[in-house]
């Protein structure tokens, strides 16, 4: 490196003198230098050391958020489950009970509706045996009878019989059916809104989950950029004194050049008388 300067006082003369600045070199220059790159590296390692326990707090803070939703959810799902368990199990037992009422009513009303057979089929056969008698005593006198009617009449009764207890196994069984529909469609609403709540709950706790995510982010982000900042700042500080130590080594290399100058020319001026002598001699 070179520096410029006038002979005698700055500002004043017309002679330029060309200074090499070897001085920048020299072992306190550079130990001064390095003791300021060790201080920097230093607090480059406490900013570093800072940022990571920060950095450890924020993951603490946000797991233990993270964690508090998580539970929140689970404690608010498993209580939507218990709720509607009951409910479920309330309608079973409602269902059960429902079906065994309905099934006793046709129990009793298929027995009463075979006493009736039963009856109807005892008159039926009073009759039969009435009519059997005239018959006999018909064919006595020498008159057929005839036994188609009877027969038919017999027929008719277990026909009749027949249908009406598979009438009355058509109307149980579809009110049966009815029944198991009804609670069907019961459970399947109920199971619908159990569905709806517990996916209002699972979005509710995303977008909350998506909100600390974000904080988290922007945490994070503004942390790094006060560190890089802070960096940014350091190795300014750093080199605006590493200019600063050599602009005093120039400013002291100038003056001691400057004060050199006139023991310079006088050394000058003295060569030159000698050599203006030799001749002389």
């Amino acid at each position: 490196a070179v520096v410029s300067t006038q002979s005698g006082h700055y500002g004043r003369g017309h002679t330029e003198d060309i200074i090499t600045i070897s001085d920048l070199t020299n072992e306190s220059y550079k130990q001064r230098v390095l003791r300021l790159r060790k201080e920097v590296e230093k607090e480059y390692m406490e900013l570093r050391q800072s940022e990571q326990r920060q950095q450890k707090k924020m993951m603490m803070k946000w797991k233990k958020e993270r964690d508090d939703i998580g539970r929140e959810e689970a404690s608010e799902t498993e209580s939507l489950h218990k709720k509607y368990n009951s409910q479920l199990d309330k309608l079973s037992k409602e269902r059960k009970k429902e079906l065994e009422k309905t099934e006793k009513a046709h129990r009793i009303e298929f027995n009463n509706l075979l006493d009736l057979h039963k009856k109807q089929k005892t008159k039926f056969d009073k009759e039969v045996s009435k009519e059997t008698k005239l018959q006999k005593k018909s064919i006595k006198r020498g008159i057929t009878p005839d036994f188609l009617p009877l027969q038919r009449a017999e027929e008719d009764l277990r026909v009749q019989q027949f249908q009406e207890q598979q009438e009355l196994g058509k109307k149980h069984k579809s009110a049966m059916l009815e029944l198991e529909m009804k609670f069907l469609n019961t459970t399947r609403d109920v199971v619908l809104s159990r569905e709806k709540d517990l996916n209002e709950i699972a979005i509710r706790f995303c977008d909350r989950l998506f909100e600390t995510g974000l904080s988290q982010l922007e945490q994070n982000f503004s942390q790094q950029r006060d560190h890089n900042q802070l960096k940014h700042n350091k190795e300014l500080d750093f080199t605006k004194r590493t200019l600063a130590l050599e602009e005093n080594e120039l400013l002291k290399q100038q003056e001691v050049d400057r004060k050199g100058v006139p023991k310079k020319i006088k050394k000058e001026k003295s060569t030159d008388c000698d050599s203006a002598l030799i001749p002389l001699l």
